[in-house]
């Protein structure tokens, strides 16, 4: 509510002779509580989804550690475009100058689109499936039990508070049976700056 409160002062407080008169969006107003929120809790990493594709979405204003595309597929085609390249380049816009971008199990026409992208930004890109292996402990009510690791490194066992199987086939990248991640947060964030720095 405070927040809230804060944000409809400042647009009260626009003019008529301002140059965007427009008024935010409920999307692009609660991005921006969001945002606000998170500066003030002094977030180390916050995990930032892209609402609708990602080239003109209101969470594309921030240039993250690494973007992640988990998927691309025939939705919200009215927005985004007709073709798995059309939709693919509507999500390949979040990649940023310089920032690696992990790609999960996505269809050729898709990935040489995003590979396209990737090569115009100096993004490093990063295939999922063939950096880490996930191992399905368990599934439940009460969420889902993984070990994922790296060819560098296994980061122990994590719990998903997410009922459900993950998407994917069983594999390279997503198999039944391979190594861990980690529940600690300290080694999450590393394992993020060290793909960074490496890049």
């Amino acid at each position: 509510v405070r927040l809230t409160e804060e944000l409809r002062r400042f647009e009260s407080a626009r003019t008529p002779a301002d140059p965007t008169p427009d008024a935010p969006t409920f999307f692009e107003f609660v991005t921006v509580m969001a945002l606000c929120y998170f500066a003030e809790q002094q977030c180390d990493l916050v995990i930032w989804e892209t609402g609708l594709g990602g080239r003109l979405d209101a969470t594309n204003i921030v240039t993250p550690l690494a973007s992640v595309i988990t998927n691309i597929g025939l939705d919200h085609q009215q927005w985004l475009g007709d073709t798995l390249e059309q939709i693919a380049a509507e999500k390949a816009g979040i990649i940023k100058s310089g920032r690696p971008v992990v790609v999960g199990e996505i269809l050729e026409e898709a990935f040489d689109v995003i590979a396209a992208k990737a090569r115009d930004c100096s993004a490093p890109l990063i295939r999922a499936k063939e950096q880490v292996s996930v191992m399905v402990r368990g599934v439940s009510l009460d969420g889902q039990s993984l070990d994922i690791a790296s060819e560098q490194e296994s980061y122990g066992k994590i719990h998903l508070p997410l009922p459900g199987r993950p998407s994917g086939k069983p594999g390279r990248g997503y198999s039944r049976e391979s190594p861990r991640f980690s529940k600690n947060r300290d080694s999450l964030q590393a394992a993020l700056l060290s793909a960074y720095r490496r890049s």
